[in-house]
């Protein structure tokens, strides 16, 4: 998952460098940001209920 968020990260660092200037280069850097948090989430969440499957499958 790491690899993931990094090479979200080098997207769109490439972006907000070819960015039209400062305000659309700081819309694509929070955009950004806000996704790869949720991506985050997601994936703690999906361990999380997967955890719980597991535990359900063991009794």
């Amino acid at each position: 998952m790491q690899a993931k968020v990094v090479e979200t990260a080098d997207a769109a660092n490439a972006h907000t460098a070819d960015a039209l200037d400062y305000v659309t280069a700081q819309i694509i850097a929070q955009h950004v940001s806000i996704m790869t948090g949720s991506n985050i989430q997601l994936e703690q969440e999906r361990a999380r209920l997967f955890g719980i499957i597991a535990a359900w499958d063991a009794d």
